[in-house]
Order: structure tokens, then C-alpha cells, then sequence
């Protein structure tokens, strides 16, 4: 029996959360294709749409952030690489700088209280790591959550700081 990695269990777990992971699963299984196959035709379709797509296209408007996520319909305990997952738009709410109480932003933005909760306590790790003078790369990286929606949160605090400054 070898000794659990527990890091590389987590990173194997983050990959499987990501744009080419999903499109690996769409072609393996919905064409029935090897992951060697499927493989290949993701690294086709990086060399033949990518040079053409601009990369400020792909981001949210400000105020939203898009993000990979384990559909709703899986269920608990199966693998996340199995799992089908979906885009989601999420928009940050400014509730709780505007001294609302996170059961007020739940129902305004008709979210449960545990994924605001979880929202805001994300934002704080975000704005404590940006203000410990980590790079974005570097909070993601730690936080493990995506480069995109780490600047989404330091733009939103950065506003925030402004309008409160």
C-alpha cells in the first residue's frame, strides 16, 4: 500500500474541472473515441481556433465571472473527470460592502445562504492574499480557484476601495 499524495490528488481533481477536460470527456464518450484519440483532436482544435481567438473576447464583463463547474444533476461521490460539467456565469454582488447582511444578498440574488457565504468568504482570501502582495498566478494557484476569478475579485475590491477611499 503507498502513501497518499493528498496534493496530487487535489491537482488531479483541479484538472479535471478544466475547458479541455470537459471537451476530453464530450469526445471520448460522445464519439466514442480513446483518450489518446480525443487527445489528438483537442490538440487539432488548439492549433487550428486558437491563433484566431482573441483572448479579451473570452472574459466576463466586469461584475460577472465565468467558471467550470460539476453539473447539479451528478451525483455525490462520483469522479469529477466522469462528472458532466457546465459553464456558469456568477455575478458579484456588492451586499456586503453596502452593510447588507449575507441573508439579504441570498435573497436578492436568489442564491442559498452557503453560497454566499462561500462567495464572500472567497472574496476575503482574495483581497488578504492581493494585500499580502501575491501575484494572481500565485493566489489562484493557492486558493485553488481560477486566475479569472481572482482578478474579478481584486478589480471588485479595487472599486470598492475607490468608492470607499
Amino acid at each position: 500500500m503507498g502513501v497518499r499524495n493528498q496534493q496530487r490528488e487535489i491537482l488531479r481533481r483541479l484538472d479535471s474541472k478544466t475547458l479541455d477536460a470537459k471537451f476530453l470527456v464530450e469526445v471520448e464518450h460522445g464519439l466514442n473515441c480513446s483518450p489518446f484519440e480525443a487527445e489528438a483532436v483537442l490538440e487539432v482544435v488548439k492549433e487550428v481556433y486558437f491563433p484566431f481567438i482573441d483572448e479579451h473576447c473570452a472574459k466576463a464583463p466586469p461584475g460577472k465571472v465565468t467558471l467550470v463547474a460539476v453539473s447539479v444533476d451528478e451525483p455525490a461521490g462520483k469522479p469529477i473527470a466522469e462528472c458532466e460539467k457546465q459553464s456558469v456565469c456568477l455575478t458579484v454582488h456588492r451586499g456586503a460592502e453596502e452593510g447588507k447582511s449575507p441573508e439579504v444578498i441570498a435573497r436578492e440574488t436568489y442564491h442559498s445562504l452557503e453560497a454566499v457565504d462561500r462567495y464572500l468568504g472567497q472574496f476575503d482570501r482574495v483581497r488578504h492574499c492581493y494585500r499580502q502582495g501575491l501575484s494572481v498566478s500565485e493566489t489562484a494557484q493557492i486558493l485553488n480557484c481560477s486566475p479569472r476569478l481572482v482578478e474579478a475579485y481584486r478589480q471588485l475590491d479595487q472599486e470598492l476601495e475607490g468608492k470607499n477611499g
